[in-house]
């Protein structure tokens, strides 16, 4: 028989080996996670790289500087919330005049306030200038794709997430966007967040109840555990940054509707879910109505309440932003008393976006977007994205057939549409090919196809023409008065590069006496060199003509003295400006001579045989430049 000691000794043994072996495989499982960790994060600044690397590419050979009428605007306004104006737009509309409200010095009407906001605290730390706008639109491009990467793979997996993340990188929507600087790249985070944050809700209440803690037991540290993995708070946080959506100026209502709708998906408690997110959406947008209110007498501003009137026979184009005179009271109540104009309005506009969808995602990969939404969402989670990204896109769509026709707010739908196309994609390589090297092969041919168009614009390409208005403009930042007062066909220019108050032309020199009577009158009237497009807006016509002509300057009413600058631009200026008349005059001298100069080589050319084969220059053809 074995003695109490050698028992006792033998089980001191088996103790031990079982303690020794229970570290060893502790240490190997710390191991096991630490090399998953590290390889996670290898992978991950891998991606980033990659995207890093792209923008850099882009910036590079792309972007000289700011040539969206968006992102022009939205940074003369950011540049006054830095100067501590506020909100304040050197951009004065003529159909304020119409409006009854001729006050020359105002809130700004268009831009979304949380970016032109943001942009501006960002002007703090890197100066007012095109490339810190470009900066600041990469920087929340980035941050965009780490919620495109949660997003994808809350629903999905790891694999699919990343290369959703690497196709949001060569997407050239993606990137433009951010470069043209007009707030949708804003617009799109907040959208890709509020998805994100719903659909973190949905889950968390699918797994509720599994907790059994004690609620005496329970540490701080547990708490905020549970916190963390309950519905709610991710429920509110997707209602908050539905609300940030809106006030990015790129989300609309319908568009808001969806993402509260996503997340209210938390279960039993579903309606009361809808009721908080949306109310706390509300919430979020309040002060920005309240100061339409205030301000403007509606919820939203003029500029925006009268797009409701844009593309119509009555007012073509965007035709009621010239105007003085002739402006409903009630953009609203026209709508209502002439269904047939807006009927057509929407059929137009909605045909008008056909081309326009598939490029937000990308060519290739929006046929994916359209069967994956019919054929691979299994889950109850990818269902609800599914739906949710559609509803925004299709609501964004409706909302800009209705009033302005902009493509760019349906590009808050990118992100995570690219997202979902590359997961339907992927979906259909493993359940159709088998095989690592048919794997390998479709998955190069499909990366191929989707950066063709990068490889195309960015790698062959340059960067685009200098801005031909930059001599003009740089005369109206040194040489005018800080005060004077620009009428121009292009004020978002003049304000953001001049660094001047700028008034935008209005139809005709007799409406721009009519503004002087109304209390704005101009020091200078600049007319830029998009008006010899062959495509000219009514309102802009008139002044066109002169540009084309090159006749007629010096004849304009309530001038005293006007030059047409050898670019092809003109610059007719008032007493208050005299002191640019002799470098005008000198320039003009110079551009004289230099055609005195091929005229008589002309003429060489000619006495010796030589003939021309072409008659006078035309005008450009084509529409001009989108600014």
């Amino acid at each position: 028989m074995v003695s109490h000691a050698e028992d006792m000794q033998q089980r001191r043994r088996v103790a031990r080996g079982q303690r020794t072996a229970s570290a060893a495989r502790d240490a190997a499982d710390s191991r096991a996670v630490v090399n998953r960790m590290a390889r996670a994060w290898l992978l991950g600044a891998l991606v980033a790289g990659f995207g890093v690397a792209l923008v850099i590419r882009f910036y590079g050979t792309h972007f000289d500087r700011l040539r969206t009428l968006d992102g022009v605007n939205v940074a003369q306004v950011a540049r006054n919330v830095e100067r501590g104006r506020g909100l304040k737009t050197d951009v004065i509309y003529p159909m304020h005049a119409a409006l009854g409200d001729a006050n020359d010095s105002r809130h700004d009407i268009a831009a979304g306030p949380l970016y032109a906001f943001a942009l501006g605290m960002f002007f703090k730390g890197r100066g007012a200038e095109d490339s810190s706008v470009a900066l600041f639109n990469i920087i929340l491009l980035f941050i965009t794709a780490a919620f495109v990467y949660a997003l994808i793979n809350l629903v999905y997996d790891k694999t699919t997430a990343i290369w959703g993340v690497l196709a949001y990188f060569i997407s050239m929507k993606a990137i433009s966007q951010a470069l043209g600087a007009g707030g949708a790249t804003m617009g799109a985070l907040a959208v890709t967040a509020a998805l994100y944050f719903g659909l973190v809700a949905h889950k968390n209440a699918q797994a509720a109840g599994e907790e059994t803690d004690d609620d005496e037991a329970r540490s701080i540290w547990t708490r905020l555990k549970m916190l963390y993995r309950s519905p709610w708070p991710w429920a509110v946080a997707a209602g908050l940054a539905a609300g940030l959506g809106y006030l990015t100026g790129m989300v609309g209502w319908l568009a808001i509707g969806g993402l509260v709708w996503v997340a209210a998906q938390i279960g039993e408690r579903r309606r009361t879910a809808l009721v908080v997110a949306g109310v706390l959406a509300v919430i979020v947008a309040a002060p920005w109505l309240a100061r339409n209110f205030t301000h403007f007498g509606a919820p939203t501003p003029p500029l925006h309440s009268y797009s409701l009137l844009m593309y119509t026979a009555e007012f073509p184009g965007r035709s009621f932003m010239w105007q003085t005179t002739g402006l409903p009271e009630s953009p609203a109540l026209w709508a209502v008393t002439h269904p047939m104009a807006m009927v057509r309005k929407i059929g137009y506009g909605v045909s008008g976006f056909y081309a326009t969808v598939p490029e937000l995602v990308n060519r290739y990969l929006f046929p994916f977007l359209v069967v994956g939404l019919f054929v691979l969402p299994k889950t109850r989670g990818q269902r609800l994205l599914w739906g949710g990204v559609w509803f925004i896109l299709l609501a964004q769509l409706l909302t800009g057939a209705v009033y302005d026709r902009d493509p760019d707010p349906l590009a808050v739908v990118t992100p995570a549409a690219i997202g979902l196309a590359v997961a339907t994609l992927i979906g259909l390589m493993r359940e159709h090919v088998t095989g690592r090297r048919a794997i390998l092969g479709v998955g190069v041919a499909a990366a191929l196809l989707v950066a063709i168009p990068y490889i195309a614009s960015s790698v062959a390409g340059g960067p685009g023409p200098a801005n031909p208005s930059k001599p003009a403009l740089d005369m109206l930042a040194t040489q005018v008065p800080r005060q004077a007062l620009i009428a121009t066909d292009n004020p978002w220019q003049v304000a953001w590069y001049g660094g001047k108050r700028a008034l935008l032309l209005p139809e005709s020199s007799a409406q721009l006496q009519a503004l002087g009577q109304a209390g704005i009158e101009p020091d200078v009237v600049y007319l830029s060199g998009e008006l010899r497009g062959a495509r000219v807006e009514r309102g802009r016509e008139y002044w066109a003509r002169i540009l084309m002509t090159g006749q007629g300057v010096d004849d304009l009413p309530m001038l005293d003295k006007a030059q047409m600058l050898p670019n092809g631009e003109a610059l007719i200026t008032l007493e208050h400006a005299k002191a640019m008349i002799d470098e005008l005059r000198e320039r003009a001298a110079a551009a004289a001579a230099d055609a005195e100069g091929q005229e008589g080589a002309a003429e060489e050319g000619a006495d010796s045989g030589v003939t021309e084969s072409e008659g006078e220059p035309t005008a450009k053809q084509g529409t001009p430049e989108d600014q």
